[in-house]
């Protein structure tokens, strides 16, 4: 006998049915459940297929966000400051796409929903003062930070910082990053 059938059959027997109708019908529905199955594999295939296609255009999005906003920073700086100035500012803007290249893929490789959700304008759950501050955060370092640091550089010298202090600045900011990130969870 069939484990099916021992399982099934004694209670099927007890109302009045036979353990060879029992094992037909456990056997049909086995084919039907295994039909099932496979079209749900099958279908989440094809979902997840759609999921990391979705993934990987978010992935390239936001690296081509980054150079874009990299790029109006630079821009800024250079018009700010008035000429072209040492090779301070392009090794910061360098390191700030290295950073941004780097941040861009170990986020698609950790949590690559998460960088689907930032690139949404409108986020589900959020305040209306929330979103007003991210704008004008998110204003302030493309604009007002790369504006403020080409008038200091470029023109009128506010600062007399050396590369030590840069440097100091650059693992700060760095820790900083990291810290944000959740990396060290």
């Amino acid at each position: 006998m069939n484990p099916r059938q021992t399982v099934i059959s004694p209670a099927y027997s007890f109302f009045g049915g036979s353990s060879l109708v029992q094992s037909k019908m456990s056997e049909h529905r086995l084919s039907i459940l295994a039909q099932i199955l496979s079209q749900r594999q099958s279908k989440s295939r094809v979902v997840s297929e759609i999921d990391n296609r979705k993934l990987r255009v978010a992935g390239i999005k936001s690296l081509l966000l980054a150079s874009v906003m990299l790029a109006l920073q630079m821009i800024i700086f250079f018009i700010s400051a008035g000429h072209i100035v040492g090779s301070r500012p392009w090794t910061f803007f360098g390191a700030s796409f290295m950073h941004y290249a780097l941040s861009t893929a170990v986020q698609y490789k950790l949590n690559p929903k998460l960088l689907v959700e930032r690139l949404k304008r409108k986020r589900e759950g959020s305040k209306l003062w929330d979103e007003i501050l991210m704008r004008i955060s998110n204003l302030t370092v493309l604009i007002a930070v790369p504006a403020m640091a080409g008038l200091d550089i470029g023109r009128f010298h506010w600062s007399g910082l050396d590369v030590q202090f840069a440097a100091w600045a650059l693992h700060l900011s760095l820790f900083q990053r990291f810290l944000s990130t959740g990396l060290w969870q």
